[in-house]
């Protein structure tokens, strides 16, 4: 690589200043004072930065003088310049080989100008970068370059469940767990369950119980046939839920399919008052129907129609509130019996008493 910048740099115009440093550095070299080299080398980069022959050549006697993070510093600069001149294939490989020298100097702040300028073609190195960062214990800047990853392709998945792990590991707990929550909503979107799954477990662990994820997951044990697993979130969800009503019946078809017959008819005995406060009867006949169909057993057919006559019996009417103010404000007086009958001569009849001037008819 140097041989090619080297003809590069022959046909250029120097000053004289720039050509006696550039003498000197290479009679340096050549004589195997690797360091006094490179610090002739350095003046030439701090005078023109993109002089690519003499920041190979100062990387290279770094490397010789023992330098090596000095050295991995030359080479991720000239990475960065390589790929401002549109020049991909030499930038990566100057870049892997500062990457090989220090691992250490690979941080966000060097690779953020390849990985916006390459694209997906640093993202490899990158991940390389992140990986070695962390087997050396260097949590904070592999955390820095897996959020550059994923600021770059919001859409890799595997890459943000790491930078989630990663927060989680390190106590950043909130943060974690708003990259599991974007995790999550793209395993939903692909229909990826099996990953879904260890994300909302992951999110239940480090966040608590909560109802979203505890749903989810019942849901999910439900249709696969888990219906320990199921009945496990269900119970925690109630604990934390218990007016839902959805929940609940959930819970208790889960346990009549465990063959948890008298847990079903309790939940359902409290189910049936839950919905009877909305004063819907339509949904609890609704109700007592899907259950009917959960068990086929002949005490529980009997237990579910005993409660559907009780939860469906109409209500005695209740007296209204002007009624029972009109009781509570009045006195009871003495109840008016019947009149006594009138004695015989008081009992002729009109006619005669007309006839005989008792009744006056002018």
């Amino acid at each position: 690589m140097t041989d090619h910048v080297e003809e590069k740099h022959e046909g250029r115009p120097l000053s004289f200043i720039s050509d006696s440093i550039l003498d000197r550095a290479r009679r340096l070299g050549a004589a195997g004072r690797h360091q006094a080299a490179a610090n002739e080398y350095q003046v030439l980069v701090d005078i023109d930065p993109g002089d690519l022959y003499s920041g190979l050549k100062l990387a290279h006697h770094l490397v010789s003088a023992g330098r090596y993070a000095r050295a991995a510093d030359e080479y991720l600069r000239l990475a960065v310049v390589y790929a401002r001149l549109g020049q991909e294939r030499r930038a990566l490989i100057v870049a892997s080989r500062g990457l090989q020298l220090d691992s250490s100097r690979a941080v966000r702040r060097r690779l953020d100008p390849l990985v916006r300028r390459l694209g997906s073609r640093a993202t490899s190195l990158c991940e390389q970068a992140a990986r070695m960062h962390l087997l050396g214990q260097r949590n904070e800047e592999a955390r820095h370059l897996l959020r550059l990853l994923v600021e770059h392709d919001p859409s890799a998945l595997a890459r943000r469940l790491r930078l989630a792990e990663l927060d989680l590991a390190q106590g950043r707990t909130e943060e974690g767990l708003a990259e599991l929550r974007i995790a999550a909503d793209g395993l939903r979107t692909h229909g990826r369950t099996a990953e879904l799954v260890r994300v909302l477990e992951m999110m239940l662990v480090h966040g608590g119980p909560a109802e979203p994820p505890l749903r989810e997951l019942s849901t999910i044990y439900i249709r696969c046939g888990q219906s320990r697993r199921a009945l496990e979130k269900l119970e925690v969800l109630h604990r934390i839920a218990p007016h839902d009503r959805t929940a609940l019946e959930r819970l208790a078809r889960v346990h009549a399919s465990l063959g948890q017959l008298e847990l079903t008819l309790r939940e359902l005995e409290r189910l049936a008052r839950l919905v009877a406060e909305h004063g819907d009867r339509g949904q609890l006949r609704e109700l007592i129907a899907r259950a009917t169909a959960w068990c086929s057993d002949a005490s529980y057919q009997r237990a579910i129609e005993d409660l559907g006559l009780r939860v469906l019996r109409p209500a005695a009417p209740k007296p209204n509130a002007r009624t029972r103010r009109g009781k509570a404000g009045s006195r009871r007086s003495p109840r008016r019996g019947a009149p006594p009958p009138l004695p015989g001569w008081g009992r002729r009849d009109v006619t005669g008493r007309i006839e005989s001037g008792e009744i006056d008819v002018d």
